[in-house]
């Protein structure tokens, strides 16, 4: 599937089959995620691979969609390095570009997946900063999960709306 199509089919998948992952596929899509554009090339990320599903049963308290992780083969937790830039700006859109082509790799590769929020200074935020080590100056920030989807839903009508579009002035 080419990128274009993968932009048009890629939903939100909220029921996964049990399963796994090839390490050749998670790799791909790390790698994806890897390959984003970064303002001023500064790579403000570090990226944790969550196979284990116990550790969703410690979380689900503050953020009780997590239950729809639970039979996934792969998370991938965004977090990001707040000392990589004195001005700290720009780090949530670099994480974006990150998810973004993460999202996009696992649709092209015919995994489903699903972007849970973190919002910020939340109990979710510190929770998964406790339990999966991360250090200070760091910051969770996005929260995907992937896996073979269980629900399939009909390629939308293109979303594209010309009032949205403005040449060259509002």
């Amino acid at each position: 599937m080419d990128c274009l199509d993968a932009s048009k089919t890629r939903f939100s998948c909220r029921m996964f089959e049990k399963g796994t992952m090839s390490r050749e596929d998670e790799r791909a899509i790390i790698e994806a995620g890897m390959s984003a554009p970064s303002a001023m090339n500064r790579r403000p990320y570090d990226i944790i691979a969550i196979h284990d599903q116990s550790i969703y049963a410690s979380l689900e308290s503050e953020k009780p969609t997590l239950s729809l992780f639970k039979e996934n083969p792969l998370s991938l937790l965004i977090v990001v390095d707040l000392g990589k830039n004195d001005k700290m700006e720009f780090y949530e859109q670099d994480a974006s570009a990150v998810a973004e082509n993460m999202l996009l790799a696992a649709t092209a590769l015919g995994y489903g997946s699903l972007w849970a929020g973190i919002t910020e200074g939340s109990a979710f935020q510190a929770g998964l900063s406790k339990i999966l080590g991360i250090p200070e100056g760091h910051k969770p920030v996005i929260f995907l999960s992937f896996g073979k989807k269980l629900e399939h839903k009909e390629v939308r009508a293109s979303r594209y709306e010309e009032g949205k579009l403005h040449l060259e002035r509002w």
